[in-house]
């Protein structure tokens, strides 16, 4: 494994240093994306329509490639019952491994690094083009100004049996305050994954 390569570049079977799999929503036991921002197609076997003598056909695991938009974020395509969906590669990361996204297409995902073809999932960090600011801190977002006491809001997102559940954990006078909210309440109900002062996973 060349560890210089860029993760989107690296189509080797062998895992990267510290990479860890999750099966993608709605697609287990097809696709699985990585914490460094890799997509990979699991073997399997399927069906063929439409052929005259083949009706199945195998598929060997690899490491799916990605591509480019105009806007120089990375996308990758998965295919079920003969659909494409496009996958954006960053917020299937966070959304995988943070499991955060308050309010849908109104959060984007912004890059620490300012290399928006680095995906991992250390390098990412929530924004908001609405009256919520995405904070330094996870599951941590600053209200509007017309809540200046209490400016922060605390919460947390998961999903259960593929339906998406959220925990509004209140409202905060300091953004720490909010923090060790959503760490007491991962570690509360003992969810794997990772908090601003604790590491749960």
């Amino acid at each position: 494994m060349n560890t210089q390569i860029e993760a989107y570049k690296d189509f080797s079977l062998q895992d990267r240093e510290g990479e860890v799999w999750k099966d993608i929503y709605d697609y287990e036991g097809l696709y699985q994306i990585s914490n460094h921002g890799r997509i990979k197609s699991l073997a399997r076997i399927v069906n063929v329509k439409n052929h005259p003598i083949i009706t199945w056909r195998s598929i060997k695991e690899r490491i799916c490639r990605q591509k480019i938009r105009s806007d120089g974020h990375l996308i990758s395509f998965a295919y079920k019952e003969d659909i494409r969906s496009e996958l954006y590669i960053s917020r299937a990361v966070w959304l995988h491994f943070n499991g955060d996204i308050p309010n849908g297409k109104l959060q984007f995902i912004n890059h620490k690094d300012e290399n928006i073809k680095n995906n991992h999932i250390d390098n990412l960090l929530m924004a908001s083009s609405n009256g919520y600011r995405a904070n330094k801190y996870i599951g941590v977002y600053k209200k509007n100004k017309r809540y200046p006491l209490r400016p922060y809001q605390g919460t947390v997102i998961v999903y259960e049996n593929k339906q998406r559940i959220t925990y509004h954990l209140g409202s905060f006078a300091t953004e720490i305050e909010a923090a060790k909210a959503y760490d007491d309440f991962i570690v509360k109900h003992n969810l794997k994954r990772k908090g601003n002062f604790i590491d749960n996973r």
